[in-house]
């Protein structure tokens, strides 16, 4: 039987079966149950079996129009509600059921054709090139937008791209759009200097898919406080890559030959020497060269200036009594030894008592100036006791007076 879409027969008859009614029925049936798509059925088909009951037949089912497959429904008769898929082979659009029924009606709905996937990247960046490809294309023919007939394709430039598959009177299509992308540039700043022990960070742009920097880091930012070339290499989703480079100096902290501390005699001179080339120099003591004397003791403090960096540096000086201590005096007058000066001490800080052979306090002063000059004792040999009021050392010895 043939109608205008379709051809409906039996084939691979069993010589026991005497004959078959075929007919049409050419309105949708009122009940659809178990029907995939039943606003697709426009008609449908029916067989009366003559002969003996368990022989079977081939219910052969051509359905022109559905050219990407179909699915074969069948019910006992119009008292039957219930639809059930049948379909022992299909090879669109023709469909075989093997049955030994007496009876049975038939319909058919079209399957939704299987989409081609278009595999490839979203976007691209402007001069590189993007590969896309199908995989479910079967055995069917190929054919893209752009006249080329592989699985695969390379293209250089975005937009829409479009592949049909044909295979057999079936055509099935698929499509991807690829959005070109303009490179993206970036810079790292300029060159960088830093002081000893200070740090910098480097900024990538945010929101790219990769970063790679020369140290391995893998983060937007850097920080960095040594010296050397830095370089980043940035990546975008669609395969853009830029990359920026920035070289970083360090001052290092000078290498001064000045003590963090300093004893020395009480009034001696000590050098402090900060020398540095190319650097300036503020002591505490409101000296601007790069080295300093000084004779009081306390804490002194330069901040040495190089390369816009500040370094600072203190030195404690400290004293303590070295006395020195004369053994002869010559009150003559002729400036040389005309008294009895102690060095290396701090003025007014001595106890000083003078004796004579037989040990009788010639001379004391509690505070002593280094003025006592022998005036009103002979010349002789005496002996003096020195007490200091800062350590309560006591230094004792003979001098001798020549007139």
């Amino acid at each position: 039987m043939i109608t205008e879409k379709v051809n409906f027969s039996v084939v691979n008859v069993d010589p026991a079966i005497q004959g078959f009614h075929l007919y049409t029925i050419a309105s949708p049936p009122k009940q659809t149950n178990g029907i995939n798509k039943p606003q697709e059925v426009k008609e449908y088909f029916g067989l009366f079996k003559v002969g003996d009951p368990d022989k079977k037949y081939k219910v052969h089912y051509k359905d022109y129009a559905l050219q990407c497959g179909g699915n074969l429904y069948r019910r006992q008769d119009n008292t039957d509600s219930n639809w059930e898929q049948v379909a022992d082979t299909v090879s669109s659009p023709l469909m075989f059921y093997t049955s030994s029924a007496n009876y049975g009606e038939f319909a058919a709905t079209s399957q939704s054709p299987e989409p081609i996937t278009v595999a490839g990247p979203a976007e691209i960046c402007a001069g590189s090139t993007a590969t896309l490809s199908v995989s479910n294309s079967g055995n069917g023919q190929i054919l893209w937008s752009t006249g080329e007939t592989s699985a695969s394709i390379t293209v250089s430039e975005g937009g829409s791209y479009e592949v049909t598959v044909t295979e057999g009177n079936c055509v099935r299509s698929g499509f991807i759009n690829v959005q070109e992308s303009s490179p993206i540039t970036f810079s790292l700043g300029e060159d960088l200097k830093l002081c000893s022990g200070q740090t910098a960070t480097l900024s990538a742009p945010s929101g790219m898919a990769s970063y790679k920097w020369s140290t391995g880091a893998t983060s937007q930012q850097l920080t960095v406080s040594e010296e050397g070339t830095y370089w980043v290499e940035v990546s975008t989703t669609a395969g853009c890559t830029s990359r920026d480079e920035v070289n970083v100096s360090v001052t290092q902290e000078p290498v001064l030959d000045l003590p963090t501390e300093v004893a020395t005699c009480y009034g001696e001179e000590v050098l402090l020497d900060a020398t540095t080339e190319g650097a300036t120099y503020s002591w505490s003591n409101g000296k601007t060269t790069p080295s300093v004397t000084v004779t009081t003791p306390g804490v002194y403090t330069v901040n040495i200036a190089l390369n816009n960096c500040t370094f600072t540096r203190e030195v404690l000086v400290s004293s303590d009594e070295c006395p020195l201590i004369p053994n002869i005096i010559t009150p003559n007058s002729d400036g040389k030894n005309d008294t009895f000066v102690v060095q290396g001490v701090e003025k007014n800080t001595l106890e000083l008592k003078i004796f004579n052979r037989w040990g009788k306090s010639i001379y004391q002063s509690d505070r002593y100036d280094n003025g006592w000059s022998a005036a009103e004792v002979p010349t002789g040999v005496y002996y003096y006791q020195l007490t200091s009021s800062r350590t309560q050392k006591v230094y004792k010895g003979w001098l001798e007076v020549i007139k």
